[in-house]
């Protein structure tokens, strides 16, 4: 079954027709591609584009003000958005490797002022 999932892949095939073609749930599929990437037999796929160009062009202008230093809600509130779509295209970003992970939280300005004077 690894074997056909591999060949299938491989064509382009999305985890879904895989499952459908092969007979299996597509939470089988998903499982076994994980492993198979963990081994380094298959390749990681790049993420879906957005379908509308819209969107893309939102995500890519969340991304600059994010790179930029900006909170979250600061940037909902320049691009007039909803915050939790904001918190959408981070994640999204960050998944496609488009934007760093976050590593240790960031410090905000008063404790990182407050840590000076103390040093």
């Amino acid at each position: 079954m690894r074997e056909k999932i591999i060949v299938l892949r491989r064509r382009g095939l999305t985890n879904r027709q895989i499952a459908e073609r092969l007979g299996t749930s597509l939470e089988y599929v998903a499982q076994v591609c994980i492993k198979l990437l963990r081994e380094g037999l298959i390749e990681r796929r790049e993420g879906r584009k957005p379908r509308d160009p819209a969107v893309a062009k939102r995500n890519e202008r969340i991304a600059k003000l994010h790179e930029k230093g900006m909170s979250s809600s600061a940037i909902a509130t320049k691009l007039g958005i909803r915050r939790d779509l904001v918190y959408s295209a981070l994640s999204v970003l960050r998944a496609t490797g488009r934007l760093p992970k976050p590593g240790a939280p960031r410090r905000g300005r008063k404790k990182a002022a407050k840590a000076k004077a103390r040093a």
